[in-house]
């Protein structure tokens, strides 16, 4: 369950942050409509799949790709929104996955800031990314 103060209406645009996080991680399809070529994501640590992507192709690609290697495992679930500004909002999340025999689950903080109602930049950061890179490495 996903805790936040106040209604969520109008911020990122006219989404609702937590649809729009559960819209570029879920697997339903809709990052495309929250993606632009300007997005930019940031994923962090030191595998073969970590980088900046940027713009919808790139992003949708890692994503799928994180889907593929997880064997559909992977899950970012928002628990709480930690902060918030006018174009930024700030998720405690867990994120969960299981990869060739390697269980992973561990706390995450998702930044994510807009233009208007897509996605312009979100960054991942994980408190034992040492951790997370060997769940993530070959």
């Amino acid at each position: 369950m996903v805790k936040e103060t106040g209604d969520g209406d109008g911020m990122l645009g006219t989404r609702n942050p937590i649809a729009l996080l559960d819209d570029l991680t879920g697997s339903s399809g809709g990052s495309r409509e929250v993606l632009d070529d300007a997005s930019v994501f940031h994923f962090p640590g030191k595998s073969g799949l970590s980088g900046v992507y940027q713009g919808r192709a790139a992003i949708v690609g890692l994503l799928e790709k994180l889907a593929q290697v997880t064997d559909g495992t992977l899950e970012f679930v928002p628990e709480r929104i930690v902060g918030r500004g006018s174009d930024t909002v700030v998720f405690l999340t867990r994120s969960r996955a299981t990869r060739r025999g390697k269980h992973l689950d561990t706390t995450a903080i998702h930044v994510l800031s807009r233009r208007g109602d897509s996605v312009r930049e979100l960054w991942l950061l994980h408190p034992d990314q040492h951790r997370v890179d060997e769940f993530w490495m070959d």
